[in-house]
């Protein structure tokens, strides 16, 4: 699961171009001499701490003199009220210039989040240009290589809230179960949260809500926001007339709509017919323009046959249709009396 989102503070100013500024002298191997040197921390294209809410509140520097010869390995405090720190360090320099490898680790609490070696030229005097040491993520969630988001594709009622889940896998797809998250969307009007919670405001239109690591591993998927369905109505299809037991000639179409009259996707229409008669299907969702249809089987009586559309929560909408008999054959109500043989039958 994701982690819990870190106190912010203003570290975008660190990353973002104030350098660890460390003096380095000379030990006894050279006396009086003095060197000074800075160095830039730069994180990765795009990424801004405060997307994900991590916190950098302690620096660690190291500083190596190759092959593998430690002079320099300590950890300071990063106040969210600085830009810079500087620091002191007693740093024997074998000869001017020289070369060392510079670890920077910015960490929140003990916690390692990035991390970068870059190999720094020291000399005697001062340098006031800093050494950009590119970092590179090293907290939790390194490992991601795959992120899926729940649920995909779904419907989100105004005033409604729906709040995201993701799922992180390694490469050998296990599951990665600690991971920082930066959520977002591609409509500055739909915002989401930290968490990947959502309100949906009072606009009908798709979104794209997108989850991405520090390591830039992403997953998107659609959100479309809808007002709440308020009526059925027919497009077309009631009132028709057929033969008892057959099919009718069009289908049947209901449209769930707004208040606003416009349709409403994603409502399960139930299609209920007269007895003996039949709907195929029965339940149908509604699609983008809130239009849901079925074809309807007339039962095997003559006359009317009550036909009905319903939806959940919504008042259910009657649709009659008439079954008409076929003439097989002619009966007499009154018998006719006095009628010579290939006479007409003149009705009483």
């Amino acid at each position: 699961m994701p982690r819990t989102p870190l106190r912010t503070l203003g570290a975008l100013a660190v990353i973002a171009g104030a350098g660890i500024l460390t003096t380095c002298t000379t030990d006894s191997s050279g006396p009086g001499r003095r060197g000074a040197f800075a160095v830039e921390p730069v994180l990765p294209p795009m990424l801004h701490l405060s997307a994900f809410n991590l916190t950098v509140d302690n620096v660690r520097l190291t500083v190596v003199r190759p092959p593998g010869e430690t002079v320099y390995d300590t950890i300071v405090a990063f106040p969210a009220n600085q830009g810079s720190l500087q620091l002191s360090a007693d740093i024997p320099l074998d000869q001017s210039p020289e070369s060392f490898d510079v670890t920077i680790q910015m960490l929140s609490g003990s916690q390692l989040l990035f991390s970068g070696t870059q190999s720094v030229l020291v000399s005697e005097g001062s340098n006031n240009t800093p050494a950009q040491i590119p970092l590179t993520y090293a907290g939790p969630g390194q490992n991601i290589a795959t992120l899926s988001i729940d649920p995909p594709d779904s419907l989100l009622t105004w005033d409604g809230t729906l709040a995201f889940r993701s799922t992180a896998l390694d490469a050998q797809q296990s599951p990665v179960t600690s991971y920082y998250l930066s959520w977002s969307t591609n409509d500055a009007t739909v915002p989401i949260d930290a968490t990947g919670q959502l309100a949906a405001p009072h606009f009908r239109k798709t979104v794209t809500v997108t989850a991405t690591t520090p390591t830039n591993i992403s997953a998107s998927t659609t959100l479309t926001l809808l007002p709440a369905p308020s009526a059925i109505t027919v497009s077309s299809g009631c009132g028709q007339t057929a033969a008892p037991g057959s099919l009718l000639p069009q289908p049947v179409v209901a449209k769930v709509i707004a208040a606003d009259n416009g349709g409403v996707q994603g409502v399960t229409v139930t299609f209920t017919p007269p007895a003996g008669g039949m709907a195929v299907p029965a339940q149908v969702v509604t699609d983008a323009n809130g239009l849901a249809q079925t074809t309807v089987t007339l039962a095997p009586t003559a006359g009317p046959q009550p036909f009905a559309i319903s939806a959940p929560g919504l008042a259910s909408f009657p649709c009659t249709q008439t079954a008409t008999g076929v003439a097989t054959h002619l009966a007499f109500t009154s018998q006719p009396t006095n009628v010579a043989v290939g006479s007409p039958i003149t009705p009483a």
